[in-house]
């Protein structure tokens, strides 16, 4: 089992000064990786089932990740998600690249379709196309990626005659998206907490439940979606404030 750190470009948090003491802390402690959240908008004013107040501060991700590759030395640095049918597939597949080869190979992408329909409205894309757009966005990014003289042609992307250097560093692309995906890979479990639960809470809890996803994942089939094995925790604890409060939570329960 590996955990993670969620959410540094999110909220009071997503500063320059509390970004490099955070992450710092997750790498001195252990942590196998730290993951950004996107939504490239907020609906105003906020109404269900949309997760964010239209005025909470969320960094891009494409930005934040490139800024935690340069405060960063080991741990991996993951898109929790990226909403890729709102996205250029050629143009964040050059911006991934980037950063992956800026990290020395530490990116790990992870990518949804996204479920606001008002954000698609706002953007410019139909809501009812963004399932069809991230399999063919992933497949447009996958050839620009590994084909020695790229050739793709899809239903929201074709293209030809082009190149786009630098390559990742790491070789394998693996096909990891989230729940609402039809065509569902897990290469592992994504579990998430609100913020504020308390660190310990999430330790006992991990500890228990790790035996039991180890066998459910073996068990998986490609179809099965992670939004199934997710548990819900309630927060015991205040609300995290500064980065130096974290930092001393992180430090305390390593």
């Amino acid at each position: 089992m590996k955990i993670g750190y969620f959410g540094f470009n999110m909220g009071p948090l997503g500063v320059p000064e509390a970004i490099r003491e955070i992450l710092g802390a997750v790498e001195r402690c252990g942590f196998e990786s730290a993951w950004t959240g996107e939504h490239v908008i907020a609906i105003d004013p906020q109404v269900p089932p949309s997760p964010i107040a239209p005025d909470h501060p969320m960094l891009d991700t494409v930005a934040a990740l490139s800024f935690a590759a340069a405060a960063t030395s080991r741990i991996k640095l993951g898109s929790g998600i990226i909403l890729l049918a709102q996205r250029n597939p050629l143009v964040l597949a050059k911006e991934l690249a980037s950063i992956d080869v800026l990290s020395q190979g530490r990116l790990l992408v992870g990518v949804g379709v996204g479920y606001i329909a008002g954000e698609f409205e706002a953007l410019g894309i139909p809501y009812g196309e963004r399932g069809g757009r991230v399999d063919d966005h992933i497949e447009a990014m996958r050839a620009i990626w590994t084909q020695e003289k790229p050739v793709f042609k899809g239903k929201f992307t074709s293209f030809a005659g082009v190149q786009s250097k630098p390559s990742p560093v790491q070789r394998r692309i693996r096909r990891s998206l989230s729940a609402a995906c039809r065509h569902l890979l897990i290469a592992g479990l994504f579990v998430t907490a609100p913020a504020g639960t308390a660190l310990t809470r999430i330790w006992r809890l991990l500890r228990r439940l790790s035996p039991a996803f180890d066998q459910q994942r073996r068990k998986m089939s490609a179809r099965r979606t992670w939004d199934s094995y997710r548990f819900p925790l309630r927060p015991v604890a205040p609300l995290i404030k500064t980065a130096s409060s974290v930092t001393k939570t992180l430090g305390s329960n390593g």
